[in-house]
């Protein structure tokens, strides 16, 4: 059991309100983006325990047990991380498509061997990304850095320790102190300078969180000392309860205030940082006796704190498993998904994780738990890199072919290099058709815009017409700016090519001009004032302008999840059937705001396709035997061709 003269309630607290703040932002609250600076909170924490770990057992024998040390990690850690890894990796297998289990197996054997950190920073994969959010073990990232801060810091503490000859006398040295206010600063600037030279180095390398860790042992080094000495008086506590109401403060300014696009960890790191230690100092000590303090101690936070880190194991596989398969990111769908998950974690702890963690036998056998525990990580990864092997063999299958058949179902436009996307302001006018035509058909848009251009290439790609496409990836025509999350600011670039666009299409003097854009959310005010805009300049020199209505959007990868399909086929009832309602409020109310800004110009007009996309309503990732969409926006260039008679109807 627990070790009642060194256990801290106001730590289990603590891990409480971090476990809480980490699964509000993995749910999407929408005013707790920020709550990823839980994970920070647990970095400061086992800075704090680990510290004290360390120095009382140096200070009591003399020495530290490195064998002990780590078979003590090895119980803590690994038994419910192997267990929720081992039961994720089994489920994936079965509802994940063949060419999925790749990405996963590799995140997963990373996780075990405690390396996922430096996997997912050399992979490029960042934290915020979307290409991220499918990752089942991308938090398991905090575990790798935690691990590795484990390797070094007893090293550390045991060169401190004999450095300034610690013992029971000496426990509180001013030169350790100051040791470790050297540390924590060095550390700090080195993670500046790192995340502002390679910032996915600094979010996900150890020696760029060190800092924290380090300001979680200054933490310990006050606490002791000052428990050391008699009990505080009235005023010392209300100087304590002052301190941990600012330590609250900071974490919650923090979750509020930062969110997906937030630069981090950087400076805004820390905010958080500070929360912790004024809350480790002000209302973990044993002597603290305070409103904070009790709140923390409550058996309510208490349970929560102690299964923190089983519930933090397996809140993010259960959600983005569920919503990798339906498609839905509502807070009202995941946070009963992260109460599911806390269900799993309270059977880790409570059959897994605490039998092995507290074993009398086990205590005593501590090269045996580590043999143990090394075989059986090797045992995984033996096994993990089967599994990729047999999923690359799945993958070439005729049904999973399939999947990859059709997300290469896109038009030659791209072959072609006619889209620059974000890179630069530049105009690069792609023509198809007779080049000595007499009428010209431009089609400009994004990516969505222009997806419709196999369809009016039946039409215009030859005798009298020629086709002239101007397309730059995710920049709508629109006359609007907008902040673009990939880079982080205002999309210039499109702002300076729509423009440009817009001059060099007037100087051709087109018969008919197709526009396109994505579902991007404007107000109504910027969706009609900025699409007046564009046709007050081009409706003068242009005969005929038709606005192509955005296709609904699916709230899943339409190949992918044939490939599901197909694959759950094969164990079970396939879970979902790749379809979903059509649109919603935002798509319905663009149309209105098009139409209206298209009103008060005879020559402009809006098509709307979505009928033909999403029949009767519901948008499928096959309709009548064809693919229609993909990805999860945009339809095959074999879908759009099929439709190239609509489009004959409005531009003749």
């Amino acid at each position: 059991m627990r070790n009642n003269s060194n256990f801290r309630p106001g730590i289990e607290g603590l891990r409480a309100i971090a476990i809480f703040l980490v699964v509000a932002a993995h749910v999407n609250v929408s005013f707790m983006e920020g709550g990823f600076i839980g994970v920070d909170v647990f970095f400061v924490i086992s800075g704090f325990l680990i510290t004290g770990l360390l120095l009382r057992e140096f200070e009591e024998k003399g020495k530290i047990d490195l064998i002990a040390f780590y078979a003590r990690r090895l119980k803590r850690l690994l038994p419910a991380l192997f267990f929720m890894v081992v039961v994720i990796c089994a489920v994936t297998a079965v509802l994940l498509a063949p060419f999925e289990h790749d990405n996963q197996a590799i995140s997963a054997l990373s996780s075990i061997a405690w390396v996922s950190n430096m996997y997912f920073a050399l992979a490029n994969f960042g934290y915020f990304d979307s290409s991220a959010e499918s990752n089942l073990f991308l938090h398991t990232w905090s575990l790798g850095v935690e691990e590795q801060f484990y390797i070094v810091w007893p090293a550390l503490i045991i060169a401190l320790a004999k450095i300034y000859n610690l013992n029971g006398s000496k426990a509180d040295a001013p030169d350790l102190i100051k040791s470790l206010i050297l540390l924590f600063s060095v550390t700090l600037i080195a993670s500046l300078v790192l995340f502002a030279v390679k910032p996915l180095w600094g979010f996900y390398f150890m020696p760029s969180r060190a800092w924290q860790f380090a300001a979680g042992a200054i933490a310990y080094y006050y606490v002791s000392s000052s428990e050391r000495q008699q009990s505080p008086g009235i005023s010392s506590r209300y100087i304590y309860l002052f301190g941990s109401l600012a330590g609250m403060a900071c974490l919650v300014a923090a979750a509020l205030a930062f969110d997906n696009s937030s630069p981090y960890p950087g400076f805004r790191a820390l905010l958080p940082t500070a929360g912790a230690v004024l809350l480790l100092i002000c209302a973990a000590g044993k002597n603290k006796q305070h409103a904070v303090t009790r709140y923390l101690s409550t058996p309510a936070m208490q349970w929560f704190g102690k299964l923190s880190y089983s519930w933090y194991l397996w809140h993010w596989p259960v959600v983005v498993l569920s919503s990798t398969l339906t498609g839905n990111h509502e807070p009202a769908f995941l946070i009963p998904l992260a109460c599911v998950a806390l269900g799993c974690a309270a059977f880790s702890y409570y059959l897994i994780e605490s039998p092995i963690r507290y074993n009398q036998w086990l205590s005593y056998r501590k090269l045996t738990t580590i043999i143990t525990s090394l075989f059986a990580m090797a045992v995984f990864l033996g096994i993990g890199t089967v599994w990729i092997e047999r999923s690359q063999a799945w993958s070439r299958q005729p049904e999973q072919k399939l999947f990859k058949e059709i997300q290469l179902d896109v038009s030659r436009i791209y072959v072609d290099q006619c889209d620059q996307w974000y890179q630069s302001a530049d105009v690069r006018p792609c023509a198809y058709g007779n080049p000595d035509a007499s009428n010209t058909a431009v089609l400009m848009g994004d990516s969505v815009g222009v997806q419709w251009f196999p369809a009016l290439y039946e039409l215009f790609g030859g005798g009298d017409w020629k086709l002239i496409l101007l397309t730059k990836g995710s920049c709508p025509i629109i006359d609007e700016s907008f902040y673009y999350d990939r880079l982080k600011r205002n999309f210039i670039e499109c702002d300076l090519w729509r423009d440009a666009a817009i001059d060099w299409i007037i100087e051709q003097s087109p018969k008919i001009l197709f526009m396109g854009n994505s579902q991007i959310q404007f107000t109504q005010r910027q969706w009609i004032e900025g699409t007046k805009r564009i046709l007050d300049k081009v409706t003068n020199k242009i005969p005929k302008v038709i606005i192509i209505r955005p296709t609904y959007p699916l709230p899943f990868h339409g190949p992918a999840c044939i490939a599901r399909s197909n694959w759950q086929s094969k164990f079970i009832s396939p879970l979902i059937d790749c379809s979903t309602p059509a649109g919603n409020a935002g798509s319905e109310n663009i149309m209105d705001w098009l139409e209206a800004a298209a009103e008060d110009y005879s020559g402009a007009a809006v098509l709307d396709l979505n009928e033909l996309v999403c029949p009767n309503d519901v948008c499928s990732a096959i309709v009548n035997g064809k693919p229609v969409f993909r990805d999860d926006q945009h339809i095959t260039a074999s879908f759009a061709r099929s439709l190239y008679k609509h489009f004959e109807e409005v531009a003749r």
